[in-house]
């Protein structure tokens, strides 16, 4: 959810990474981020607070670190860890545009927080039942010419 310097929700959105089809880029961050500057172009993000429920990848940071969103604010830690903790080892002009960024922990309810990691956990797993499904098909397709039964894949 991005939310202006007045408090207001300026966008919302959800990880659509799996829905409907699969889009590496659907990200939460980055769902919010498209409606957002799609809807406002002339909007800078300055006081502008970003309010995901983990911290974000290295992905969806770079792309808040780009847009200047002011304040990120996630719920729960990110068991992958995200890319807050690594923020070192951006190149130097990536780090000094995280200079102007403020990032934290979100003060919300135990409750709360538990949704967002169970939210995550979910995700990772659905995750990582595509990769495999993923994998299976490539393999099915590496074997010999890839035809099975008069079946052609190309």
């Amino acid at each position: 959810m991005l939310v202006n310097p007045r408090g207001t929700v300026g966008a919302q959105g959800q990880n659509t990474v799996f829905y409907r089809h699969f889009r590496s880029d659907l990200h939460a961050e980055m769902v919010v981020m498209n409606a957002f500057e799609e809807q406002h172009p002339e909007v800078t993000m300055r006081g502008y607070t970003l309010l995901c429920s983990l911290k974000p990848c290295p992905m969806c940071f770079a792309r808040l670190l780009a847009a200047g969103v002011q304040t990120v604010k996630f719920l729960a830690e990110d068991t992958w860890e995200g890319m807050v903790n690594h923020r070192q080892y951006l190149p130097a002009a990536w780090q000094r545009l995280g200079q102007r960024q403020a990032i934290g922990q979100a003060e919300v309810s135990k409750s709360l927080r538990q949704f967002a990691l169970d939210t995550s956990t979910r995700a990772a797993r659905d995750y990582g039942r595509a990769e495999t499904e993923k994998a299976s098909f490539r393999e099915a397709l590496s074997r010999g010419s890839g035809q099975d039964e008069g079946a052609s894949f190309h």
